[in-house]
């Protein structure tokens, strides 16, 4: 962190930014990150690929986030976060544009770096053995001896139980459960935070949720399930399916199941699967082979342009089932 510290010294113009549609780790990460800049006096601006999860409203009051323009480019900084990330196609344009920037890059992640792009990077924080993005960052917070408003420690907090599923995850280690102890004794109310995040959905998410579960099938003698949700169908039915964490985890709790996958087009027509294992599948792996990332129980994968959602779903039961 002594490299990245030094690197923040010096930089007076700060962006921040994550990978698409980015989930509760990736924006609470952010938060935190902005936040911090803020103390110490930085001008900070965080820009995403896609705006922000409407579950994560609640870290929009203390954090602007911006939506990515490809006309305007990014703005010039002196030093950039890349948040839960460092496989820049995961940021689409965005990324693009990143890598060809002149300021100095920094990835804040906690999944294996992507060796792609040698020397993108010119200092990292990264770790990981770490249950979330958001606890690295607390880490730097800590580290730089900045202290942070509560509304950063409900960003890390948010950011932390995003990605332990409210600690209920193999990953939720002795380290995550220890900085959320800090974080609770810092201000943070937990089920203030669970409230925010999951109990204020539209009507019409129950309904998504439902009919993505009338679409599910079981393959290998019922250890792997896989379900798809096209668009028409949540138009046709009034519904909304922003998130799909849900669905996986209805899936894995069959005695049988070991790996699960949801497939979900996108109002763009684009093809997202998100991919959930128990104990013995690498989720990682397979998506890897399909383009995506991740971790080895959780990873996802965004299908390039043109593929439809029936030929992502007979690739990715190729993959399961090999």
């Amino acid at each position: 962190m002594e490299t990245v510290a030094a690197l923040l010294a010096d930089a007076q113009r700060i962006l921040i930014t994550g990978h698409m549609k980015a989930d509760g780790d990736c924006l609470g990460t952010e938060s935190v990150l902005f936040q911090m800049c803020t103390v110490l006096g930085k001008d900070v601006r965080v820009v995403n690929p896609d705006p922000p999860d409407s579950r994560f409203s609640f870290l929009a009051e203390h954090c602007p986030f911006e939506v990515y323009q490809q006309e305007k480019g990014l703005p010039e900084f002196d030093l950039a976060f890349v948040c839960d990330c460092s496989v820049l196609p995961r940021l689409g344009e965005l990324g693009s544009s990143l890598a060809s920037a002149s300021g100095n890059r920094v990835v804040v992640d906690h999944h294996p770096l992507d060796q792609t792009m040698p020397g993108l990077w010119q200092a990292m924080i990264l770790d990981p053995t770490a249950a979330a993005s958001g606890l690295l960052a607390i880490r730097f917070a800590e580290f730089l001896g900045v202290e942070l408003p509560v509304s950063a420690l409900e960003a890390a907090f948010a950011a932390i139980a995003a990605d332990t599923g409210w600690f209920k995850y193999s990953n939720a280690d002795y380290p995550a459960w220890e900085c959320a102890a800090k974080l609770v004794e810092g201000g943070v109310v937990p089920d203030s935070l669970y409230r925010a995040i999951h109990q204020n959905s539209l009507q019409g998410h129950p309904v998504g949720i439902g009919l993505a579960l009338c679409n599910v099938q079981y393959f290998d003698n019922g250890r792997i399930a896989m379900t798809k949700i096209s668009q028409a169908e949540l138009q046709a039915a009034n519904a909304i399916l922003d998130d799909t964490d849900e669905v996986l985890d209805i899936l894995r709790a069959v005695k049988s199941v070991d790996a699960v996958a949801v497939l979900y087009e996108k109002e763009d027509g684009g093809i997202k699967a998100s991919l959930r294992s128990k104990v013995t599948t690498d989720v990682r792996e397979i998506a890897s082979r399909l383009g995506g990332g991740g971790h080895v129980r959780a990873s996802g994968v965004s299908f390039q342009e043109g593929v439809s959602l029936d030929e992502a779903w007979k690739m990715l039961q190729r993959e399961f089932c090999a």
